[in-house]
């Protein structure tokens, strides 16, 4: 799918995009989700949802660059068989402030949590670094082993004692299969204020 704006001056809510989109903002153009150099940054945007199976936090950050006055970040991993093995190590990403971090981000919800090292690391990002986070939601596929001693487990690795928002909260839910691997269209659902809210 190509996606081009070429103006929006009022655009609030896009998405979601996913690895098979081309997407032109401005001079900007994002292949399978990735840019060679940001040139366009659009402030208008305030909610944002991605398919993203690998799970990239390069990726992520550069979008809130994209996006500085982003407030809900609604992203989906692909399930439980993507993303085990890379790394989402970010102690040397921040050298430049990153807006939407510091002053607008209040709501980011990852489905298809898994509790893998990459996703760890990309959660604790934003746990160590959204000053104005109110609200994460961690959403799961139901096995076996994920019950309350696995989700204080996740809680203890993700290092929510040392949140640098006070008031945000960390929500772990189940959810359905479909959500997963179902369609991701909600054109019906465009008109609400925030659409990808379930």
């Amino acid at each position: 799918m190509r996606i081009s704006v070429i103006t929006a001056p009022k655009l609030e809510t896009l998405g979601s995009l996913d690895c098979t989109s081309t997407f032109e903002i401005g001079t900007t153009v994002f292949q399978e989700l990735h840019f060679d150099s940001l040139t366009t940054v659009v402030r208008t945007v305030k909610v944002f949802a991605i398919d993203d199976g690998d799970l990239s936090l390069d990726m992520i950050i550069n979008f809130m660059r994209c996006f500085p006055c982003l407030e809900k970040l609604y992203i989906k991993s692909f399930g439980p068989s993507f993303g085990a093995g890379s790394k989402n190590l970010w102690c040397h990403k921040l050298l430049d402030p990153v807006e939407c971090l510091d002053l607008h981000l209040k709501k980011v919800v990852l489905s298809g949590y898994d509790g893998y090292e990459s996703h760890i690391d990309f959660i604790t990002f934003f746990v160590l670094n959204g000053r104005v986070l109110e609200l994460m939601m961690l959403e799961f596929l139901l096995e076996p082993n994920r019950n309350e001693k696995w989700i204080k487990r996740q809680k203890t690795c993700l290092k929510l004692e040392n949140k640098v928002s006070r008031d945000a909260q960390f929500n772990f839910t189940c959810a359905p299969y479909r959500k997963y691997f179902g369609s991701t269209s909600r054109a019906h659902e465009m008109l609400k204020a925030d659409p990808f809210c379930t």
